[in-house]
């Protein structure tokens, strides 16, 4: 009987695990088990609640993962930006994340950006949730007017709802669809307001996770 149940239980666990959604920008995230800098197993939902900002996601192949005094390091800079750092191990299952990956996930549990084929580190960190803030700051800035703050609105012209749109989208595409006006290196002109051209592709990397 104890075997017949350790069975059920094991293959409940299998199910529970097939049954986590794919990994899709401006939707929930998945529920996985994730680990902190320190080590420590918690459910990425439990942490989210928990702390209450975002989280950038370490997502590496087996092996890859950094040593732990990187990754403490790693962790040190970015609550310097009020953010997390954890880590996807590679034994948990994440459709949708082609590892080696880099995720952020906002205190909202929506996830809001993934960068496949890269595993960056300490400067390169910071600098992924600095670009998506900038752009969000921009965003609410210049766009929500039309779009609203999260890109569902379609009251102005012929503009269309952004939600799900980095599903559907490259990077390259949506920075197209801006119809920008190159000024020289550092400047941009879109809908008749001047831009630097950091801002607007911050702007892209946060569009596409609406």
């Amino acid at each position: 009987m104890l075997r017949a149940d350790l069975m059920v239980v094991g293959l409940a666990s299998v199910l529970l695990a097939v049954a986590q959604p794919p990994a899709r920008l401006g939707a929930p995230a998945p529920d996985w088990t994730v680990e902190t800098a320190g080590g420590e197993r918690i459910k990425l939902s439990h942490r989210l609640r928990e702390r209450k900002r975002d989280a950038v996601v370490l997502a590496p192949r087996e092996g890859e993962l950094p040593p732990r005094a990187a990754l403490e390091e790693s962790a040190g800079r970015l609550g310097e930006r009020d953010a997390d750092l954890l880590v996807l191990p590679p034994g948990e299952a994440a459709e949708g994340v082609d590892r080696p990956a880099v995720l952020l996930v906002d205190a909202g549990a929506v996830l809001r950006r993934i960068e496949n084929g890269r595993l960056p580190a300490g400067k390169d960190l910071g600098e992924f949730i600095d670009e998506w803030r900038l752009g969000r700051d921009v965003f609410l800035t210049a766009c929500a007017r039309c779009h609203g703050d999260d890109g569902s609105l379609q009251i102005c012209g012929d503009v269309k709802p952004l939600t799900g749109i980095g599903n559907r989208l490259t990077a390259a595409q949506v920075y197209e669809r801006l119809r920008p006006g190159v000024l020289g290196e550092n400047d941009v002109l879109i809908r008749g307001r001047f831009h630097k051209r950091k801002e607007v592709e911050a702007v892209v990397v946060f569009v596409r996770g609406l």
